[in-house]
């Protein structure tokens, strides 16, 4: 009887580690996708300067990689055997694939988003070493940017 209990334990120890680590994994996916649009909505809004780093543009490329984890992990929390199902093999190569295509493919928007950036608007990145990722109209705007970013 008492292994009953300690083998029921064990299995709601496990389904709450999941589920904890599927909380966490959607929380790094928003993270992941709201990031680069918090930066860009600046330039869309029209205003005198904005921040745009290409790496968090290129961030959004594991957001797919984030959704398969957050899949596979709700399937374990509700089988039996907490193992992958077979039929999800053939589906990890092709994310690992699509993964590496979508970064590859953001690292060069990102790029041409730069390049539109500084040939076809007025904006023009700050002097400063500490504010190179804002974009300005004007380089007096640079003397008024307090720099609060992790970088």
């Amino acid at each position: 009887m008492k292994k009953n209990y300690e083998k029921i334990l064990r299995q709601l120890l496990l389904r709450f580690g999941l589920l904890a680590l599927t909380v966490i994994i959607s929380v790094l996916a928003w993270f992941a996708l709201h990031l680069p649009y918090q930066d860009i909505f600046l330039y869309f809004y029209g205003n005198d300067f904005f921040w745009y780093d290409g790496k968090r543009v290129a961030l959004l490329s594991i957001v797919p990689f984030f959704i398969y984890i957050i899949f596979v992990v709700l399937i374990a929390i509700f089988s039996k055997t907490h193992r992958q199902p077979r039929a999800l093999d053939n589906f990890s190569v092709a994310l690992a694939i699509s993964s590496i295509s979508c970064l590859v493919f953001m690292n060069v928007l990102s790029l041409f988003f730069y390049l539109y950036i500084t040939v076809f608007t007025p904006y023009k990145s700050c002097e400063d070493p500490k504010l190179k990722h804002y974009f300005v109209t004007d380089y007096a705007i640079c003397n008024t940017i307090v720099n609060n970013e992790l970088n």
